[in-house]
C-alpha cells in the first residue's frame, strides 16, 4: 500500500514533476522548457485555458452564481451532516471551477485539450485551484476537447513507452455546460505509466463563430456553474444513494458515464470510528481494478497526502478463495 504524496512525479518523459509539477517560473522562458520538455499533460494550451479560468473564477458572474449555488447546496439534506459540513465549501469552490474550465475550453470550432478534474496545484509559479466531482478517480488523467455535431475532427496522439493500462474516449453530451469529447487515461502504475500524448484539430463544419470576449466567456461560466451545482447534486441521489448503505451496489451508469469497457459499482457508508469495511474481489484477470474513495458530494479525498483510492499495482493478492 502506498500513498499518493509526490503522485505525479513520473509523468513526463524528461521533466519530472513532483507534487502536481511544484516548480518555481519566475520567466516565460521556464515555461517554455517545461512545455517542451515531453510532458503530455503540460502544455501551451493546458497553460493559456487554466490562465483564462482562473480569471473567470474571479469574475462578478461566477462569483454571484457560486453564491446562488451555496445557497442550493446548503438545503440539500447532506449539508447538515458532519461530512457535508466540512466539505460542503470545498466541494462548491471546486464544482464552480470546473464549470469554470469547462467554458474556457468550450470552442468547437478550436478545439483544445484541457486536463482538468484535480486536485489544487502548484505548477509554473502558479497556485491552480482544484477542480474535483464525479467521484473522480485518482488513477485517471482526465482532459476533454470541446465538439459539436455538426463538425468533423482528427484526433492524433502517440503512445508512451510505457502506456495506461486503459484509456477511454467518450462523448459527454450531458455534461453540465458543453458537449465534450471526454478521454480518461488508467494508470494502474504510476511509477511508470505515462498518459497518451493527443492533438485535435477541426477538419470541416459550418462557417466559424465570431471569437468570445471574456466578458462573455464569464456569463457562460456563470450558466456553467448554476448547472454544475444542480447537476452533482441529482445526480449522487439517483445512483450512489439508491442503495442500502454498506453495501456496494451495480446500477445502470448514466449515459454521460459509460466507460467504454469498464465496469462500475458505488456504494454508501457509514462506519463508527473502530469499525472497518472489509471489500473481498476476483480481478478474474482484468487488467485495471481500482477502488476510489470520494466524500457526500462526490469530489475524491485528498490523495496527494493521504491514500483514498487503491489501483491493483498497489495490492498484494491473497490466496482466499471464498468467492
Amino acid at each position: 500500500m502506498v500513498t499518493r504524496r509526490n503522485a505525479i512525479k513520473s509523468i513526463g518523459t524528461t521533466m519530472a514533476l513532483t507534487t502536481f509539477g511544484r516548480v518555481s517560473a519566475g520567466s516565460a522562458s521556464l515555461i517554455d522548457t517545461a512545455v517542451s520538455s515531453g510532458n503530455p499533460l503540460a502544455t501551451e494550451d493546458q497553460l493559456a485555458l487554466e490562465d483564462l479560468a482562473m480569471r473567470l473564477f474571479r469574475s462578478r458572474p461566477v462569483q454571484d452564481a457560486r453564491e446562488r449555488s451555496h445557497r442550493i447546496m446548503q438545503a440539500d439534506p447532506r449539508a447538515n451532516t458532519a461530512s457535508g459540513k466540512a466539505t460542503l465549501a470545498l466541494d462548491l469552490n471546486e464544482l464552480a471551477f470546473n464549470a469554470c474550465a469547462i467554458a474556457a475550453a468550450d470552442n468547437p470550432d478550436d478545439p483544445k485539450i484541457y486536463w482538468g478534474i484535480n486536485l489544487p496545484h502548484h505548477w509554473f509559479g502558479r497556485d491552480v485551484p482544484g477542480s474535483r466531482c464525479g467521484i473522480d478517480n485518482p488513477d485517471n488523467a482526465y482532459r476533454l476537447m470541446a465538439i459539436d455535431d455538426q463538425s468533423s475532427y482528427f484526433v492524433t496522439g502517440r503512445v508512451p513507452s510505457v502506456p495506461p493500462v486503459d484509456v477511454s474516449f467518450t462523448v459527454f453530451p450531458v455534461w453540465p455546460g458543453a458537449k465534450n469529447l471526454f478521454v480518461r487515461d488508467s494508470m494502474s502504475d504510476w511509477s511508470s505509466e505515462t498518459p497518451l500524448y493527443l492533438s485535435i484539430k477541426r477538419v470541416s463544419g459550418p462557417p466559424l463563430k465570431p471569437p468570445r470576449d471574456e466578458d462573455a466567456l464569464s456569463r457562460i461560466a456563470a450558466e456553467c456553474v448554476d448547472l454544475a451545482a444542480r447537476f452533482w447534486l441529482d445526480l449522487p441521489s439517483h445512483y450512489y444513494y439508491r442503495g442500502e448503505v454498506n453495501r456496494l451496489v451495480v446500477v445502470q451508469n448514466p449515459s454521460f458515464a459509460t466507460r467504454g469497457g469498464q465496469f462500475t459499482a458505488n456504494g454508501n457508508f457509514k462506519l463508527a470510528p473502530d469499525e472497518a469495511y472489509v471489500l473481498t474481489l476476483d480481478p478474474l484477470g482484468v487488467r485495471y481494478v481500482g477502488l476510489q474513495l470520494a466524500d457526500l458530494y462526490g469530489a475524491s479525498l485528498d490523495y496527494a497526502h493521504h491514500t483514498a483510492s487503491l489501483s491493483r499495482a498497489q495490492v498484494t493478492p491473497n490466496n482466499f478463495r471464498g468467492y
